[in-house]
């Protein structure tokens, strides 16, 4: 377990750090592109976001950092954003399946189509998700992605009752994109990655002024097109196994640009949010041998970080002194935990 790693809400001081990472993740993630005047903003806004009173959603954006405590750098961000569709249009397709049939042929087939959609307007989405390549494969990821449910567990009204998660889809590393390219370069003819950046600049109306409303054969398409619809990108299969955990599931809605898979959860089936328990600090000892759980503040600024837990009774545990100064609390004070 890494002890010196700790999550919070993002700060000014920040953004050098959150552009280094925005540079080394590569193509496909729109809320996260490495502009410095775009992140800026985004730290702002993260900043209102969290500290203002919530009555109604109003385009909100929540931003966590993840800090190697060691060496005072930021290592990783995951973020919510509380409306999709709030600034521009936001559009997926449908994947539609009929079956087609004929007696006399003795012939049936599923026949699929692309049908424009914005169901998803309005939701909530989990966005921004990224790691430092040499934090990988230390259950870091799966922390910064599962994070944002434990901060949830106790702010509900911040998001909508669904969540949405955008699953990055095939991309090359030049940044070409199959999908785009056989789909809507036929319609726009931009280059994926001019798209892209238009899109993460509040720039999309024109996906609804230029693509066709009418359903899209998917038979009709290029192989190496219809192969990848749904596929999500190599790098983003880990992230894609932990959501299924967590509860989201594929209904069938793709990325209008990659193509790749969109996935949905309601908020209150979350694994995390029903295995989160609220409990008091009754001891905090140098060592301890228990379990490792995500444990997060309650009653001051938003941090968590992963920590071994001993339960004295069902409402109070025991922590141990690194865990309680990586999250600046003391004995009687209240955080959540979940496994």
């Amino acid at each position: 377990m890494a002890t010196s790693i700790v999550i919070r809400q993002c700060e000014e001081n920040d953004l050098a750090d959150l552009l280094d990472i925005a540079q080394h993740i590569g193509f496909g993630l729109t809320h996260l592109l490495p502009n410095a005047t775009a992140l800026a903003e985004k730290i702002e806004l993260a900043q209102r976001s969290f500290a203002k009173k919530i009555d109604a959603l109003n385009n909100e954006l929540y931003l966590f950092v993840m800090e190697d405590t060691a060496s005072k750098k930021v290592i990783g961000c995951s973020g919510i954003i509380t409306q999709v569709g709030d600034v521009q249009p936001y559009y997926n397709y449908k994947i539609i399946h009929h079956i087609q049939s004929s007696d006399e042929l003795g012939i049936a087939h599923k026949n699929s189509v692309l049908q424009l959609s914005n169901d998803y307007q309005g939701l909530s989405e989990l966005g921004m998700l990224a790691l430092q390549e040499q934090y990988h494969g230390l259950h870091l990821g799966t922390f910064l992605s599962r994070v944002r449910f434990l901060y949830l567990v106790d702010n509900p009204q911040r998001v909508t009752a669904k969540i949405i998660a955008q699953m990055r889809g095939i991309i090359d590393n030049t940044g070409e994109c199959v999908f785009w390219q056989g789909v809507g370069q036929k319609f726009i003819d931009l280059p994926f990655l001019e798209v892209d950046q238009r899109i993460a600049q509040g720039h999309g109306h024109f996906v609804a002024e230029l693509l066709p409303d009418t359903p899209i054969a998917v038979a009709l398409l290029p192989d190496l097109v219809q192969a990848v619809i749904g596929k999500t990108h190599p790098e983003t299969v880990p992230d894609l196994v932990l959501l299924t955990k967590e509860g989201f599931t594929f209904e069938n809605y793709i990325n209008i640009f990659e193509g790749g898979p969109c996935l949905e959860l309601y908020l209150k089936e979350s694994a995390t949010v029903r295995n989160a328990h609220r409990v008091r600090i009754a001891a905090i000892v140098p060592q301890l041998s228990g379990p490792a759980y995500m444990i997060a503040t309650l009653e001051k600024k938003f941090r968590a970080c992963l920590g071994e837990v001993v339960f004295q009774d069902e409402e109070s545990i025991t922590l141990t002194t690194h865990t309680a100064q990586l999250l600046n609390v003391n004995i009687g004070d209240t955080v959540r935990i979940s496994l």
